[in-house]
């Protein structure tokens, strides 16, 4: 079994993550009795279990086993909510095992791989309009007010600072989050981790979603991790910037509301990222900056005036 998937189940889930682990072959076994499947070596794993397997009839699957527990519930309800031309399918369920019988989405490049960054962008763009669905009234999913909760928490631990980010950066982003939920409008259900890694070529010109999280918010907001990444190491603004341009007018999107949802969520993903030896993700930090630029340049003001109005 992978070394890295090993560390990262035991780091993040502990004994639970341990035990888990211990498990995990009898798990996989299950799954193959279950579904009459045969599984082949596993792709390269973070924290859940996930590889191709076939059917009695040759029908080309995925297997995807977690932890069962809450992100399992959320991603469950996720992909049945979700559940569209964009969304990889989801055949079968076993919330006991924690396992997830999945289309196989062939060949399965990402659109990471696309180098052209418009063309990424649009594709992104058109993945998403068919992606996003109004909220239900009763739904178990997280909320983005749960993302401020969440820097509150940071703060309160952090009263200096979290790494490279400023108390007063902090509680910038959390008087900009009181500002957005304060004044939101329509909810949708949200992917909670739409990237070009999890956007997956399926044929020759579609694309599916894999992996949701599930959250509930404003459509501006889950798009922002997309933004986060394939940065280029100096000066983002302007990927960043264009990618904005292209959603915006692409999906109809709210300007300001997006690069303030930005700014606040790349202060709280950065400081997810930031270890006790004080090293973080520089991209995610990098991100901070860019928005109150883009921002400013934007609306000719600053971000903290929002925050302070």
């Amino acid at each position: 079994m992978q070394n890295q998937f090993i560390k990262n189940v035991k780091h993040y889930f502990k004994q639970e993550g341990e035990a888990w682990l211990e498990r995990l072959p009898e798990i996989i076994h299950q799954c193959e009795q279950k579904w009459r499947v045969t599984m082949e070596e596993p792709y390269s794993l973070s924290v859940n279990y996930a590889a191709p397997a076939k059917l009695n009839d040759r029908t080309q699957v995925v297997v995807k086993i977690s932890i069962p527990g809450e992100e399992f519930s959320r991603e469950l309800e996720a992909l049945k909510l979700l559940q569209s031309q964009s969304m990889v399918e989801l055949l079968d369920v076993d919330q006991e095992l924690g396992a997830f019988l999945l289309e196989r989405i062939i060949p399965g490049d990402s659109l990471a791989d696309i180098e052209d960054e418009e063309k990424a962008c649009r594709t992104a763009a058109r993945v998403f309009r068919q992606l996003t669905a109004e909220s239900p009234e009763r739904v178990q999913l997280p909320t983005t007010e749960e993302r401020e909760k969440s820097l509150a928490k940071i703060i309160d631990n952090h009263p200096e600072g979290c790494g490279p980010i400023s108390r007063s950066t902090l509680l910038e982003a959390k008087r900009v989050f009181r500002h957005l939920h304060s004044t939101s409008r329509k909810k949708w259900v949200l992917h909670g981790d739409f990237h070009h890694y999890n956007i997956l070529r399926d044929g020759d010109s579609t694309w599916k979603v894999i992996d949701p999280k599930g959250l509930i918010g404003e459509r501006e907001y889950d798009l922002i991790q997309f933004l986060l990444n394939k940065l280029p190491d100096e000066n983002p603004v302007t990927v960043m910037g264009n990618r904005i341009e292209i959603f915006t007018k692409t999906l109809q999107l709210d300007r300001e509301r997006f690069l303030l949802w930005g700014f606040c969520h790349s202060v709280l993903a950065a400081c997810w990222t930031v270890e006790d030896d004080g090293s973080y993700h520089r991209p995610f930090y990098q991100a901070i900056a860019a928005f109150q630029q883009l921002y400013k340049q934007q609306f000719h003001h600053d971000i903290s005036e929002v925050a302070f109005g």
